[in-house]
């Protein structure tokens, strides 16, 4: 569909719009169109994106990490429930529902599409990039999916588990293959790329911009975002949701628990072939999170200066975060799955994973199971 936008640099333009949308807003219209009400089709569609990201993130933490059941099931639900997520995913954002869902079976595809080149794999992982197509409606989470994909290949061969010539080879016919399975929505995108760039331009050359990006991440301090409490939501007045994380000691407990178990799990399994990846991972997205605040936020500064297109980051906390979330918990599984070996008894392993998922996912998503996420 074409829609007028309005944008300082072109106002009363007419862009491209909408044509990404269809699949994934079809299926709803056509729960409508039978009699379900926009409320209820709302909490299927949330519903099933929470399944979706438990049982599969659970899938791609064995075929990755190749942990024990229960250290897996704790990863799959702290990438599903955590703070991050509430804030950034289930709350405002139904395009990238499905994204976040598949994001870390993506990957595990990719990895065994790279290793094995078995037709289904292949299938399967064509079938993850089309569900991720709703997310793409902001471009960011195409170079962000992508440049995901490419760290995994490359990664793999520097293991020596494929040849790099493999590797670039098999994500070159990956994406090959995805860009004329996506040309439905791609080459209808280039009829308002005037337009976009255009409008993108005039944005960055506003001030306004740049007061965004300085908004947006004035609390991703790295001692906040690896705690999770980077987000503005948190601090928002009608919440106040830090407040209860700064003085109730057991949530600053939790909140301090996290980035140690996962300094744990680099640590003790540092040996294992995907603890560099996803420690590095880690480190990286926390540091592109946190934005232009110290230490070193004078490089991110000029990025967003200097370098045409960057402010699609400008929410870094967001677009990033998302990274160094899902490689905090596959590191926390790393961790816990160390813990339980050295533990004896199988009630004392039960027991530890029990306590941390309480403790993780329970206490530390209050907001979630208090209603105060939902405004009650």
């Amino acid at each position: 569909a074409w829609a007028e936008r309005f944008y300082s640099a072109n106002p009363g333009r007419y862009v491209f719009s909408g044509f990404i949308d269809l699949p994934a807003y079809s299926v709803p219209a056509a729960l409508q169109e039978v009699g379900l009400t926009p409320g209820s089709i709302q909490r299927l569609v949330l519903s099933t994106s929470l399944f979706l990201s438990g049982l599969l993130s659970y899938w791609a933490v064995l075929s990755l990490l190749g942990i024990r059941r229960s250290a897996a099931i704790l990863t799959s639900l702290l990438y599903t429930l955590n703070l991050h997520a509430l804030v950034y995913v289930w709350m405002p954002h139904l395009s990238i529902y499905l994204s976040w869902a598949i994001m870390p079976a993506t990957l595990a595809l990719c990895a065994k599409v790279l290793q094995d080149r078995h037709w289904s794999h292949f299938l399967l992982l064509q079938g993850a990039l089309f569900l991720h197509t709703l997310a793409f409606t902001n471009p960011a989470y195409v170079v962000l999916l992508w440049g995901a994909l490419l760290s995994l290949a490359l990664y793999l061969a520097l293991l020596g588990q494929v040849k790099t010539r493999t590797a670039l080879t098999g994500l070159a016919v990956i994406g090959l293959t995805w860009v004329v399975l996506s040309a439905w929505w791609i080459l209808p995108s280039f009829f308002g790329i005037e337009n976009m760039i255009a409008a993108r331009y005039g944005f960055e050359a506003s001030a306004n911009s740049f007061l965004a990006i300085k908004y947006s991440t004035r609390y991703a301090t790295f001692l906040n975002s690896w705690r999770m409490l980077g987000s503005n939501m948190l601090y928002y007045p009608q919440t106040n949701w830090i407040a209860v994380y700064q003085s109730q000691p057991i949530l600053i407990f939790v909140g301090f628990l996290l980035p140690i178990l996962s300094v744990y799990g680099i640590v003790a399994r540092r040996r294992d072939p995907m603890t560099l990846y996803f420690g590095l991972m880690w480190i990286l997205f926390l540091f592109l999170a946190k934005g232009i605040q110290p230490p070193l936020g004078y490089p991110m500064q000029w990025v967003y200066e200097n370098i045409p297109g960057a402010l699609a980051f400008r929410n870094s906390l967001e677009k990033f975060g998302h990274g160094a979330v899902l490689a905090q918990a596959f590191l926390i599984g790393l961790g816990v799955d160390t813990l339980c070996q050295r533990l004896q008894r199988r009630w004392h392993r039960g027991l530890l994973v029990g306590v941390l998922g309480v403790l993780l996912i329970g206490v530390y998503m209050w907001p979630a199971w208090s209603g105060a996420a939902a405004g009650r």
